[in-house]
């Protein structure tokens, strides 16, 4: 009931289309069997293959973010399962669920496509395993069945993700007297080790498929050393070498406020007490979940030092899954001490319910908050470097992109951007003649660029790259900036033509709507098109108003520049024509009716002083009227 209530509750705030990043590859990649970043999650793929054709509902997208969710309920059933294995109630695994369902990182990435639910599950049932293991052992049950069992998932976990190999020291600390006593037979063990290692033949797939030319490879593991590099990483492992104190300091206060985002401090009071409770009645099953909470943690604090202070939570999601464990362990200490209360029976079962209400409420009020601020990361308009494309954004992004980009252009994004592009492609057929590449490196953008303009590729930067600074002949098409060799004259043919000059510095041309009707929870993109009357002798700033029915400035937004902030006045040509693209919130709670943008132009005079530059008797020029919804 827990896992189904669970599955209802992500279904419900699934994510509708289209996301950027890690989830973005997930949801194209396993239909095309294509090969993933890595390690290459070979058993994700084709299980996703599987999922993606046989399940006919939505789009494929959307398919793939419902298997996340699938995952992700059936590892908040586990929990449920796990918590009672070790000793819990039944209130305080439900406590347990709650903690984990209800976290904002795990409720996350249950509602978009990924490889993280998946291995959230994996952590699950394999200690679910190891526990069962250890209860027939101590029952004098046959221990061989879950045992075995265990080995498999072990081993399919390491088809899944290399982070389960963190959970050995635990396991074997938490089984070795059961496999010295009870399971030391060559039979047994060269199974067990069979059970182990077959799954990681799945591997061979990433050669083998890259042998084939599929539509996506990532990595191209088609030689022994780039194989061995993908599926282990040596790389980033060998990296942790090299962090210092201060770094590994500050990287645990990071891990402080995250781990606090998610459990509250109560939560993690709870949780500590859950972990004594274990730790005094059940020292080996303690020493499972501390050893492998303190594996993952480690892991993820040393990881990346390139990265600065920046931690990777996501690895932590299993951690997550240990914590909530251990609050639901917590929860029960405090209801069965309320229910030793000395009192009358009505009055014991009041006193257990509120002490049941109070475990409850704070992974209630926290998942309540993750979600409105779920929901309105996917209501708002595109950031400067397209960080965060979820929602409807990343499908509005990818269309207007691929529908407005010249023939045979080059895309140059980043690994946010560049996974719906690919979606696009790969599953709905739009625009094979365009090359999309993913800049891992961003000072090889200059030497991109070259080579695409000595192929004859017009060239489109997806986001706000620090290489655009100082280059000139900057434009907005769409949400996307050309890169054009020779500056732009003339306004687009869908443009509404405008006249509005700016003291004779700047004037501007028109205007260009991407929709015909706006609604309330949407956005309101628009590109306005600036044209420089001379040599601008300075840089000029820009600031967007929109003004609602009434008269009231509901929103504002000031840029020193223009093109995502990264063409300033001053490398403007005399005559030059500069799109600048803009998304503006259209928020919920504002009355619907008839809006007004207007925008303001000036410089800054010195510290809290600025100069606006004056149109048409004023300071502010109203661009477009328009009506919402």
């Amino acid at each position: 009931m827990l896992g189904l209530a669970s599955f209802a509750l992500y279904l419900l705030t699934l994510e509708p289309d289209l996301v950027g990043g890690d989830p973005g590859e997930a949801q194209f990649a396993p239909y095309v069997l294509g090969l993933m970043h890595a390690p290459g999650y070979p058993l994700y793929t084709l299980m996703g293959w599987v999922w993606g054709h046989a399940i006919p509902l939505g789009n494929v997208a959307w398919r793939m973010n419902l298997f996340s969710a699938v995952w992700a309920a059936l590892t908040v059933a586990f929990a449920y399962l796990l918590a009672r294995r070790l000793g819990s109630g039944k209130a305080g695994a439900a406590v347990a669920t709650q903690a984990i369902a209800l976290s904002p990182l795990f409720w996350d990435w249950a509602t978009m496509a990924g490889i993280r639910s998946l291995t959230a599950f994996s952590f699950a049932v394999v200690f679910y395993l190891a526990l069962k293991c250890r209860e027939a052992f101590e029952k004098d049950d046959d221990p061989i069945k879950p045992f075995l069992a265990l080995c498999l998932a072990y081993g399919l976990g390491l088809a899944h993700h290399r982070t389960i190999v963190l959970l050995a020291p635990a396991l074997a600390f938490f089984l070795w007297d059961i496999v010295w006593e009870r399971l030391r037979r060559p039979r047994i063990l060269l199974l067990a080790i069979m059970l182990l290692a077959a799954p990681s033949l799945l591997y061979l797939y990433l050669p083998i498929r890259s042998f084939m030319h599929p539509p996506f490879d990532r990595d191209h593991p088609t030689t022994l050393a780039r194989f061995l590099e993908v599926v282990i990483f040596w790389g980033a492992a060998t990296s942790a070498a090299s962090i210092t104190w201060p770094l590994l300091l500050r990287r645990v206060g990071v891990f402080a406020g995250h781990i606090t985002s998610q459990f509250h401090w109560y939560g993690i009071a709870l949780g500590l007490l859950g972990l004594a409770s274990l730790a005094k009645e059940k020292s080996r099953q303690a020493s499972l979940l501390l050893i492998s909470y303190v594996a993952l943690v480690g892991f993820t604090l040393f990881y990346a030092p390139m990265w600065g202070e920046r931690i990777n939570v996501v690895f932590l999601l299993p951690a997550h899954l240990v914590f909530a464990l251990w609050m639901g362990l917590g929860a029960d200490v405090l209801i069965k001490r309320a229910s030793g209360v000395k009192a009358n029976v009505n009055f014991q079962r009041a006193l257990m319910g509120g002490v049941l209400a109070v475990c409850a409420a704070v992974p209630l009020a926290t998942g309540l908050g993750s979600h409105r601020a779920m929901m309105a990361s996917r209501e708002a308009p595109l950031d400067t470097y397209r960080q965060r494309l979820v929602g409807r954004n990343a499908r509005r992004f990818a269309e207007a992109t691929l529908g407005l980009v010249a023939p045979r252009s080059l895309i140059i994004a980043d690994w946010e951007q560049a996974t719906p592009l690919w979606y696009l492609q790969l599953i709905e057929g739009k625009r094979p003649d365009v090359r999309i590449i993913s800049l891992d490196d961003e000072w090889k953008f200059d030497m991109v660029v070259e080579e695409a303009r000595r192929e004859g590729r017009p060239v489109y930067a997806a986001r706000a790259f620090p290489a655009l600074c100082g280059r000139t002949h900057l434009n907005c098409v769409g949400p996307v900036v050309h890169l054009r060799e020779e500056p732009n004259t003339v306004i687009p043919a869908e443009a509404t033509p405008l006249e509005v000059n700016f003291e004779g510095k700047l004037a501007l041309k028109g205007y260009r709507l991407w929709q015909d009707s706006f609604e309330r929870g949407g956005v309101f993109p628009i590109t306005l098109y600036w044209q420089a009357l001379a040599k601008p002798e300075r840089d000029y700033s820009f600031s967007l108003r929109l003004v609602s029915p009434e008269g009231r400035e509901v929103f504002r937004s000031d840029k020193p520049a223009a093109v995502l902030g990264c063409y300033p006045t001053h490398l403007w040509s005399p005559g030059e024509v500069v799109g600048d693209y803009h998304e503006l919130p259209l928020k919920r709670n504002w009355p619907p009716g008839r809006y007004r943008l207007e925008v303001i132009v000036y410089y800054p005079l010195g510290a809290n002083m600025w100069y606006n530059l004056k149109v048409n008797g004023g300071e502010r020029a109203t661009v477009a009227v328009f009506d919402v919804k």
